[in-house]
Order: structure tokens, then sequence, then C-alpha cells
């Protein structure tokens, strides 16, 4: 019976409740985008009355679920609902930034370990309570073909194989297949302290070799990977590029590396005030109490033709989620449901969330600075509305 598994139901899914979205919090909610240009939206999961149509740029915040006839669909944050057919559930960054000392505010924990991961190969795969198909355990969810999973823990039942993707969520292994293992680290980067200090960079390619020294000459000697993190402990100028050193005769490349620096606090923020330094040059973010940095993080600021403003500024609102929205269809148009963690400090600029992309380190906004679920969501905690810890935000070239 176990190889049955995605094919077996308990009871007709005709409506889920109100679904936990994720198991994290600085992700409160999944995320997707419409599979097609003009993909139309419904009035109700099954109904033939169209709300709208989704113009290329648009992503939708998934609130709830329902089965109607066999298919499923997904209520958006704008109370329409669309066939998961036709979206593409997104799989945000799991980029984040690190802690430089202690901060006045106890800092928010640090994101779970990656550990195994699988894709899903069957057309619907049951989720259940606990492993095991029994009658007093029903089907609480369906994941579709193609959908990801982390892979916490796996126990034994009636011979088969099951898979915890998350609490109280478990799946039959028949139908997982296991994505292969991250490459290690090189043995310059597992030698990172936890107790990390500036300068600290991230690396922004797919990849980089590291070399027993400055310069394309010298030896491979490993390699580090997107968004891995580096501590920066030398550099040096090589034929007009900068190479940096990240542990003991192991060097990158560093065009490829966004480094978080330290900088003096300007004579406009007092002594006591939270404020977060943006580098346009580096695409990093140092937050910082006083004269003392707690958190570095890589960004995405303004592209050339949306540029970031400059200057310094203080927060003047801050929210948890909602909608952003601008351009028009064909021409950098976007529409963005639950854009969490947000702080404006200058008219609509803002210091945000962004779940439709994993290219921080690079330029890539229409003028806000883009940050990770995680990073945005540590400086939306370690901040607060008003007073000293209302953290002024200071952009700069450099």
């Amino acid at each position: 019976m176990a190889i049955l598994e995605p094919l077996l139901a308990a009871a007709p899914l005709t409506a889920l409740p109100e679904v936990a979205q994720t198991s994290v919090p600085w992700q409160p909610y999944r995320y997707a985008r419409s599979a097609w240009n003009w993909a139309r939206t419904y009035a109700a999961p099954g109904s033939s009355r169209v709300v709208r149509s989704l113009a290329a740029g648009t992503y939708l915040a998934i609130t709830a679920e329902a089965w109607v006839h066999d298919a499923l669909w997904y209520r958006s944050a704008g109370q329409d609902w669309v066939p998961a057919s036709a979206v593409t559930i997104m799989t945000p960054s799991s980029l984040a930034g690190v802690e430089l000392g202690s901060a006045t505010t106890p800092p928010p924990p640090p994101p779970p370990p990656s550990g195994r991961r699988g894709v899903v190969t069957a057309s619907v795969l049951n989720v259940r309570a606990r492993p095991g198909v029994f009658a007093d355990n029903p089907v609480i969810d369906r994941l579709l073909a193609g959908a990801e999973v982390n892979i916490l823990e796996q126990a034994t039942v009636s011979a088969a194989v099951w898979y915890r993707i998350g609490e109280r969520r478990w799946v039959h292994s028949g139908w997982v297949r296991l994505l292969p293992a991250a490459a290690e680290p090189a043995s310059a980067v597992s030698a990172v302290a936890s107790a990390a200090q500036l300068p600290v960079g991230w690396v922004v390619s797919t990849s980089i070799y590291v070399r027993s020294g400055p310069g394309t000459n010298y030896a491979q000697v490993g390699e580090v990977t997107h968004n891995q993190r580096v501590n920066i402990l030398e550099s040096a100028s090589v034929g007009g590029a900068t190479w940096y050193r990240i542990g003991e005769q192991q060097w990158v490349y560093g065009q490829w590396v966004g480094v978080a620096r330290g900088r003096t606090r300007p004579a406009a923020i007092r002594s006591n005030e939270y404020w977060v330094a943006v580098s346009l040059r580096d695409q990093t973010a140092v937050a910082y109490e006083g004269d003392r940095p707690v958190y570095a993080a890589l960004v995405a600021t303004g592209l050339p033709g949306t540029p970031t403003v400059q200057g310094i500024f203080r927060t003047w609102l801050r929210r948890p989620g909602g909608r952003m929205a601008g351009g028009r269809p064909g021409a950098g148009y976007y529409y963005l449901e639950e854009v969490v963690w947000t702080a404006f400090f200058y008219s609509g600029y803002a210091l945000h969330s962004a779940y439709w992309h994993d290219a921080f380190g690079r330029p890539r906004s229409h003028g806000c600075v883009n940050l990770s679920m995680y990073d945005s969501w540590w400086l939306y905690n370690w901040s607060a509305a008003g007073g000293a810890r209302s953290p002024a935000v200071v952009v700069t070239a450099a």
C-alpha cells in the first residue's frame, strides 16, 4: 500500500483551514509568482468569475488553500483565488547576515541549519500529521510535483520511510527525490569565527576559486559559493585588482565579494542613537548602536535608472507587511504582496525584505534597500518605533 500513498486521501478536501505558512518567524507567508503572463484570479476557488489578470511582475502572498474537484487553489493577500497550476511557488533567499557583538536587545535566533532537502516527484503528495497511513491520521495538506522541502528527520512505519518536513507535517519518502548536498565550504571559510568583526564579506557570484596567494598565478586550493560568508583578514592590489585574504594562504578575487566595513558615526547622529549605514559601493549595510557595530548584511540597492537616495535620514514609518507596486505592464511593472519587515526612511524609500530574488550584493531594486527575509526581520526586531531605537539610515556612495 505504501506505493499508493500519493493517491490516498481519508476524505475529499474541499477546503483547508487557514494554514501555517512557514516554520520560521521571518517568513510569515509562502509566496508565488504568475507562471505565465495574464494568468487569471477568481472570486472563489473553482469559480468562473474573474477578479483580475496577473501581469508579469506580479507576486502573490498565499494566505489559505482549498481543493476543488482535485485541483488545488491558493488565496492571495488580495482575497482572490488562483489555481495552483497558474503560479510558481517562490523560494526566498536563505542569506543571513552576521552579528558583530552583543546588541542591547536580545538578537533573534539564527536561521536553522539547511540539512537535507528534497523535491516532490508525485503529481500530488499527501501531507499527514504523523508518519503512516491510518484512519486516525488524515491528510492535512497536499504538495504538488516540483515543491522543494526541508527534511528535518525521518521515521520508518510499516517498512516505509517517512520524512518530517515541518511541525506535524510528514510525507512518504517514496515520492521525494533527495537533492545533492551543498558543497562543503573551503577550509578557509570553515575557520570563520562565530564572533565576527568588521570587515566581513559574502560571495556574490555563483562561486569563486580560493587561491594560495593574491593573483591567478597562484594555485587553486578551494572554492567558496554564492552567499557564503568570509572574514576579510587582509587585502592586496594585484594588477589593479583587489584580492582578499580569507584564511591562511587563502585568497579570493575581490570583485565577487561584497564587503561590510566600519564607518565613523556622523555628527548628526547622537551617541545613543541606533543607525544603519548603507554602502552603495559595497552593497552592504551595518547596524550600529552609537559607535558600536552590532550587525552586518548584504543588500541590493537601486539600479542606475532608479538609484537609492543618498544622505542621512530617519525612519518615519515601520510596518510588518504590506503591498508595494509601481510602473506599468511592460514598463518596469511590479506588484508585490506582503513585503514584510519594512522601515521607510525617506518618502517611499525603505529598508525591506525581498522574497522575489537572491541577487544581493548587486544593485537590483527600484530605489529601496533590499535585504533577505532574515536580515530584514533581524533589523526590524532590533529597532523600534520612536526614540533612540528608531534608526537613522545613512546612505553613501562609498
